[in-house]
């Protein structure tokens, strides 16, 4: 039978009615309690093949998602088949690339606001990047006009699609754009000289209470010094995917350098641009940043730089909107 469900599923995903305006196709996995598969001995046959049964409230939190959507959506309590595809891309969508989120996903478990899992804006770098290296190669990109226009908590499973036209690419979930871009392929940062040790005290009482909120999975600035107009760090990468990794630390670096200097912290909303070589060897990363501060817009170029000298990335204009004060919980 299981040949014929995938032929008939097959064929549903790609049928339109001529009087449909929309039409959306649920890739339903087995339920919990209701529905053909809640048979117990079912659930644990299928538990040992990796299947995990959706609960009724996944199941429906799933569906008005998918009310949201346009296309497939893979409605399962097991991350979709990535097909292959570079985190944090999970598979394919009608109009580009998948990204599916679960609020326990261990990334999201660090990185809570107000109790909330929060997607991080690096998480979206990443994502547009992976797409454009998925579909043009791999490379070097400059990424302009970089827009973070609307954060994503992950209070129920999110389904996100990265959309590449021409030389733009989008983060939308349904019809919001949750992030965009214009980017093209160019060459590699030219190396700089080797970054000397860096007379820095630790970063570790920076993730405290009323500074940064990031777990220890996001806590990724191991020294950190602050001058007037320009702050310096070491970044280990931890085992997080490396680009994302210098993104957010640059982006924690920006808000603690706006704390030491103006007394606020600041949420990420985009950059004039970001260059980034994404084949990164290295285990650290030097990162330097000159800062300024217009308003409540905290503004910062920053290098990233591999102890050999290569650089990783460049970014101008990097951008936090100001949003709470030093010293007050976040």
């Amino acid at each position: 039978g299981q040949a014929a469900y995938a032929a008939a599923n097959a064929l549903l995903e790609r049928l339109e009615h001529p009087m449909a305006t929309r039409s959306i196709a649920i890739r339903w996995s087995a339920w919990s309690e209701v529905g053909m598969a809640a048979d117990p001995t079912l659930q644990k046959l299928l538990s040992r093949r990796g299947i995990h049964a959706l609960s009724p409230a996944q199941g429906a939190a799933l569906f008005l998602q998918a009310l949201r959507c346009d296309g497939v959506l893979w409605a399962s309590a097991d991350p979709p088949p990535a097909d292959g595809l570079p985190w944090p891309l999970t598979g394919y969508s009608p109009r580009g690339f998948a990204v599916q989120l679960a609020p326990d996903d261990p990334v999201l478990g660090d990185h809570r606001v107000g109790g909330s899992p929060l997607v991080p804006g690096a998480v979206w770098v990443r994502a547009m990047l992976t797409a454009a290296e998925v579909a043009s190669g791999a490379g070097t990109r400059l990424f302009e006009d970089l827009a973070i226009l609307a954060p994503t908590f992950v209070r129920e499973p999110v389904l996100a699609e990265v959309i590449c036209t021409d030389d733009r690419i989008e983060v939308r979930r349904g019809e919001l754009v949750v992030a965009r871009a214009r980017v093209r392929a160019v060459d590699p940062p030219q190396p700089t000289d080797r970054p000397g040790e860096l007379d820095a005290p630790s970063a570790r009482d920076l993730y405290r209470q009323g500074r940064l909120f990031h777990g220890p999975t996001w806590q990724m600035l191991r020294t950190a010094r602050f001058e007037t107009g320009s702050a310096s760090a070491e970044v280990h990468l931890n085992g997080l995917d490396p680009v994302a990794t210098l993104v957010d630390g640059a982006h924690q670096l920006l808000a603690c350098w706006a704390g030491q200097t103006d007394g606020r912290l600041g949420l990420p909303v985009g950059a004039a641009c970001w260059e980034i070589n994404p084949e990164i060897d290295a285990r650290s990363l030097r990162l330097e940043l000159s800062g300024r501060i217009e308003g409540d817009r905290i503004l910062g170029d920053v290098t990233a730089i591999e102890p050999s000298g290569r650089v990783a990335a460049r970014a101008k204009g990097v951008e936090l909107k100001a949003s709470s004060s030093w010293g007050q919980d976040v």
